[in-house]
């Protein structure tokens, strides 16, 4: 397992099996990113350079938590109209963010971007400010997406998860 919290609990509930805590390798995203990648990800999107832009990685889901993400984001936008929040990944099938976005009245400031490849992520990675990781319902993984963000240098807001509690602060 990629975490010591999970590995207790596991522990306890099997105490005959071997269970062993593992480091989830994500190398530095930045490393395959183009040359002025924020650039690039603002040009392509008809975003100002002053953007302030948000983003969330990996399916475009409800257990993305992007109903609240957008839910929240409209309060952002009333006092930063220069937000822009960036859905990159696949959308699911089962949910329209963008009609979400429109409840909401944020559509103008929501992008999604369908899934990218590994270079494209790293693009987006580099273009965001500030990220979102805050899937629920967890089983109990490590978020690859979130540890990505990190490996990027960006802040990151996530969902408060018992088993993430060793990680620092």
């Amino acid at each position: 397992v990629h975490n010591p919290w999970l590995a207790r609990k596991l522990e306890t509930a099997f105490p005959a099996v071997r269970v062993e805590t593992i480091r989830m390798g994500v190398p530095d995203p930045l490393d395959t990113a183009s040359p002025s990648p924020r650039r690039v990800v603002l040009e392509r999107h008809n975003l100002s350079p002053d953007s302030v832009v948000f983003a969330a990685y990996g399916g475009v889901t409800p257990e993305k938590r992007i109903p609240q993400i957008l839910k929240g984001f409209a309060s952002v936008v009333g006092v930063e109209p220069l937000a822009h929040l960036l859905l990159v990944g696949a959308p699911a099938k089962y949910y329209d963010a963008l009609a979400d976005a429109q409840d909401h009245g944020v559509a103008d400031h929501v992008t999604l971007t369908g899934y990218v490849n590994d270079t494209e992520l790293s693009n987006y990675l580099a273009a965001a400010d500030i990220c979102l990781c805050l899937r629920w319902p967890s089983a109990f993984e490590t978020s690859a997406s979130w540890l990505r963000c990190l490996a990027a240098g960006k802040p990151t807001i996530i969902t408060d998860l018992a088993h993430i509690a060793d990680v620092p602060t």
